[in-house]
């Protein structure tokens, strides 16, 4: 089990989530909140909105790294596997692989560091 924190506040980390993910749902959970994401369990901080909204959005948006085959999150910094299959892996000292730094996984794709230096 992953056991991370993910803030969907506003923000998941540098990443503005879309107007669907958004819900009015009263049926929030107290952190530790335990969700599948790509199939594996996730254990996650406290989120603005429902689990079932967070599962959701982040099912849609991540994708598993290619070292730990857990779920890279929107706003993550990542580095290319140099594997066709799995392209992305965390770029953090427990994932690392001799890819380059490629930039922050944005929702359901790759925000490259050279557009991330354009602001």
């Amino acid at each position: 089990m992953f056991r991370g924190t993910c803030q969907l506040v506003r923000r998941l980390f540098c990443v503005e989530p879309k107007p669907p993910y958004y819900c009015n749902h009263n049926h929030r959970a107290t952190p530790p909140i335990k969700l599948i994401i790509l199939g594996k369990e996730c254990e996650l901080g406290e989120l603005p909105c429902c689990p079932d909204c967070a599962q959701r959005y982040l099912n849609q948006t991540s994708v598993l790294c290619a070292v730990c085959d857990i779920p890279i999150f929107p706003g993550a910094s990542v580095a290319a596997s140099g594997l066709a299959e799995k392209q992305y892996v965390h770029n953090t000292m427990d994932c690392s692989m001799p890819g380059a730094y490629l930039g922050i996984w944005g929702e359901g794709e790759l925000i490259h560091f050279s557009e991330l230096q354009k602001n």
